[in-house]
């Protein structure tokens, strides 16, 4: 055959294209939020009862107390934003007498687990009583709820308040006393000393150093024992210094000047024996 008058078919460079197929997306179908309606009971909403609407502002959303509180009213604990919401609404378990009773015994015993300290946090959340047995604070919690109503204590706002002005008045109070204290008045001049205080003053150190294991008591007997013995001009050495003492401290009493001579009267107490310190030999001076 003649291979040149034969004819080739083209070669086709193009590939078939594939069927684009539609894609379905998987959808999840979500549940409409069902908002959770408070019905009415019997009582007075908890909001409304002045001492407890304020406990319940005190405490934390997710405290066991109100956990707690909110299980017992609706049958479960409650989400975070809305527990003291729902609560505040709570007016009084619902459902006619049986249903009330049967929901009161099945809440009675959920109760009987939980800690007996829980049970008087929810109380004092409630303005109830807190003491008694545990049976008898479940029964009284449950007979609140059943017809939420004031305890009829007094305002625990008003309580805070006039704590509040009192401990205001305490320290207004110790402010004004501080300032009378202040650099305005006048201290308290210390009386002057006597003649043998000033005598037992000088003798002191060296009268210990004599007598070591001589006590307090001993060492006053002894002093006062040197100083009957001292001689009249000793004696009336320290009488001068006294009396000067005496003089500077009627000055700054404001009491005038005071008398140059010591009175009878104060001599003879100088010369029975004081309560006080040391002596001397009378060849020292």
């Amino acid at each position: 055959r003649n291979m040149a008058s034969e004819e080739v078919p083209p070669i086709s460079t193009t590939r078939a294209r594939r069927e684009v197929k539609a894609v379905e997306k998987l959808t999840i179908e979500q549940k409409e939020d069902v908002e959770f309606v408070v019905e009415k009971g019997d009582g007075t909403p908890l909001g409304e009862i002045e001492n407890v609407e304020f406990k319940i502002s005190r405490f934390a959303a997710q405290s066991d107390e109100l956990k707690t509180l909110h299980r017992v009213c609706f049958g479960k604990p409650g989400a975070k934003l809305t527990v003291k919401k729902n609560l505040r609404k709570f007016s009084g378990f619902i459902g006619d007498a049986k249903k009330k009773e049967a929901d009161i015994k099945k809440k009675a015993e959920q109760l009987k687990k939980v800690d007996g300290k829980i049970i008087k946090k929810v109380l004092e959340v409630c303005d109830l009583q807190i003491s008694g047995t545990k049976a008898e604070s479940i029964d009284r919690l449950l007979a609140f709820l059943s017809k939420p109503e004031s305890s009829g204590k007094k305002s625990l706002v008003e309580k805070i308040g006039e704590k509040r002005k009192a401990a205001e008045r305490k320290k207004s109070t110790v402010a004004r006393k501080k300032a009378k204290k202040g650099p305005g008045k006048v201290e308290k001049v210390k009386r002057p000393k006597t003649a043998y205080q000033l005598y037992a003053d000088s003798r002191r150190e060296k009268v210990k150093a004599e007598n070591p294991d001589a006590s307090f008591g001993e060492l006053q007997k002894i002093l006062a024992e040197k100083w009957k013995a001292i001689s009249e001009e000793r004696r009336a050495k320290y009488m001068e210094q006294a009396a000067e003492l005496k003089k500077e401290f009627d000055a700054k009493q404001g009491k005038g000047k005071a008398k140059a001579s010591p009175s009878k009267k104060a001599k003879k107490a100088d010369e029975s024996a004081p309560e006080e310190e040391e002596e001397v030999e009378e060849e020292e001076e």
